[in-house]
């Protein structure tokens, strides 16, 4: 490179955008800048650096300074990522955070760490997401300032490696370390957003989440054995496990009896949605109709049909599909549609399901002909289900489930109902 060549050099910026360019990475407003998209960096670029010394593209002795900077830097940002989401769920539960912004603006991850173990009491699962995280984490409580692998020496001149007797750093094990610390953070994000998600259900109390009220709907005596002496000492058993006063279990026992899964877990029933039993029955009809063996959609246009056959085909198919939804009413196939979406985006909480009625309802570009093939499919109906049991819909299911399983027997369908989960 000579003089030109720097002159030309000099007048661009690799700040700005350039169509000559063949690599360019979109940041701030133009890539949507979070920390998690950063911590994703960091993250990757171990493995880079990881990579490249174990194959020989680079000198370890020069690369474990970004390695193990790297590694440190993404557990600060996954404790400063996890502050912030706690953080949320202390704001839906209207309680006071006491950690100041200033606070969270330290690099030392002994203090970040503190911070997380403070904020455990909002919510008793949130321990056993970070507690062995937290225990990997203490092999970097040395680097206070997230210096040490950045320059020989700190601010005061010292020589930290030396002064720490850190003289060997063994790849591997720094390796194993960092993908285990990995894997607890991603469950500990995922577990958290999800915490998230169902507090802002607004289904808990001021000493029990949402998930301790389904555990307690689940051990109490079914209502109608409610009038027996039996159930004091059921309730009692109940408040001593959790720490309970009498008004504090009867705020919860009224949230079950309101909510239609965990009213079904008392044996009692409150029905989402309008569908009757012929209904059902004949919804299954429709299915089994318009499934063939060792498929789960419905029948396609057969191979070697010319385009005037094909035609009358799809008008006798579309004549068929009419003939057999024809009473199923609209209400009912909005019902069976919602059910459905909630699997499909994974919205397990029944408070939903009337967001996913309305997404149907309110969208006038869905017609009825849509609603009918969507929903009659193999496939399509063990979605139903799921959505019928997360909601707490015994009764529904005592009807469909039969008419279904029937369906999967004659066309000899490995997937199942139970085994749905698995499945998609």
């Amino acid at each position: 490179m000579d003089c030109k060549d720097d002159e030309l050099l000099l007048k661009q910026s690799p700040f700005q955008f350039n169509w000559s360019e063949r690599y360019i990475a979109c940041v701030g407003d133009n890539g949507g800048t979070t920390n998690d998209g950063i911590l994703a960096g960091y993250k990757g670029a171990v493995q880079i650096i990881i990579n490249d010394i174990k194959n020989g593209q680079g000198i370890e002795d020069e690369l474990i300074y970004p390695l193990v900077y790297s590694i440190r830097h993404s557990i600060e940002l996954a404790l400063k990522i996890s502050i912030s989401i706690i953080r949320d769920i202390y704001y839906i539960k209207n309680e006071k955070f006491d950690i100041q912004e200033n606070e969270l603006h330290t690099h030392d991850i002994e203090t970040l760490s503190k911070y997380v173990k403070k904020l455990y009491v909002i919510d008793k699962r949130i321990s056993g997401l970070f507690d062995i995280a937290l225990d990997y984490a203490k092999d970097f409580y040395f680097d206070k300032q997230s210096d040490i692998f950045r320059y020989e020496c700190n601010l005061e001149g010292k020589e930290l490696l030396k002064e720490l007797q850190i003289s060997h750093i063994c790849i591997e094990i720094l390796e194993k370390k960092f993908l285990r610390m990995n894997e607890l953070f991603n469950d500990a994000f995922y577990s958290l957003e999800m915490m998230k998600n169902e507090y802002s259900l607004n289904t808990w109390t001021k000493k029990l989440s949402r998930n301790d009220i389904e555990q307690i709907s689940k051990e109490l005596m079914p209502i109608t054995r409610w009038r027996e002496e039996a159930f004091n000492d059921n309730k009692e058993e109940i408040k001593k496990k959790y720490g309970l006063s009498s008004k504090a279990l009867s705020d919860a026992i009224n949230i079950i009896k309101n909510n239609p899964l965990f009213a079904n877990n008392i044996n009692s029933s409150i029905t989402l949605g309008k569908i009757s039993d012929e209904e059902l029955n004949q919804y299954a009809k429709m299915i089994s109709e318009f499934t063939k063996p060792d498929q789960f959609e419905t029948k396609e246009r057969r191979a070697g049909e010319g385009m005037e056959e094909l035609l009358k085909n799809i008008q006798k198919e579309a004549e068929k599909w009419d003939a057999l939804s024809k009473n199923i009413s609209k209400e009912a196939l909005l019902s069976l549609a919602a059910f459905g979406n909630m699997f499909e985006t994974g919205d397990v909480y029944c408070e939903n399901y009337q967001k996913h009625y309305d997404h149907f309802e309110k969208d006038h570009n869905i017609r009825r002909d849509y609603l009918v093939r969507k929903i009659g499919t193999y496939k399509y109906a063990l979605k139903v289900l799921k959505g019928m049991e997360w909601c707490g819909q015994c009764n529904y299911m005592t009807i469909l489930l039969p008419l279904i399983e029937k369906i999967a027997d004659e066309n000899n369908f490995s997937c199942r109902y139970e085994k749905l989960d698995n499945a998609w």
